[in-house]
């Protein structure tokens, strides 16, 4: 955290979390405690922790999803949400719909696009299924502050992928 600080990072992003944290309800609950003190060190520090999703955040640990238990078990304060869309358009949920209910939490955002279903490929953005423009839109309303795009593998090489994802982005008046 000290060099953190001293590089004046704005933001600190748990990325994964292990299977075994993530199971049960309890083990889901623990985790939201060392979130919350995490959180804690950080904010005092003039960081803001953020937890990141993939697609097993919106399936259910006994009977109730996994980000709607984590959700609850940490404060709004100390852990914000970095949301990646493409992980939540896997998981056949709606990217808008989740930033909308996440709200102030979400103040970065992986921005990924992918083509249909659980087992769809990544691709580039605006390639796929994402709603990009409506993503776009609502973190533009909710002060969203980076819209990251995180190119996880691409059929094409790694570069030209990058700039398909920037011509969109310059399409719709995003960059």
């Amino acid at each position: 955290l000290d060099r953190l600080a001293a590089m004046t990072v704005k933001y600190a992003t748990l990325a994964w979390v292990p299977e075994d944290r993530r199971t049960t309800a309890a083990a889901v609950t623990a985790l939201g405690a060392v979130l919350n003190a995490f959180g804690e060190k950080t904010n005092a520090r003039g960081i803001r922790f953020q937890y990141h999703n993939h697609d097993f955040e919106f399936r259910p640990v006994e009977g109730t999803l996994y980000l709607d238990r984590l959700l609850a078990a940490t404060d709004a304060s100390r852990v914000g949400i970095m949301l990646d869309v493409g992980w939540v358009q896997r998981a056949g949920q709606d990217p808008v719909s989740w930033l909308t209910r996440l709200g102030p939490r979400v103040r970065t955002i992986h921005l990924k696009d992918t083509t249909a279903g659980p087992n769809g490929e990544w691709t580039e953005i605006g390639a796929g299924v994402v709603d990009v423009a409506g993503v776009l839109k609502t973190c533009a309303t909710l002060g969203v502050e980076w819209a990251l795009v995180e190119q996880d593998t691409c059929a094409g090489p790694p570069l030209d992928s990058a700039k398909k994802s920037l011509a969109h982005l310059k399409k719709i008046g995003a960059a």
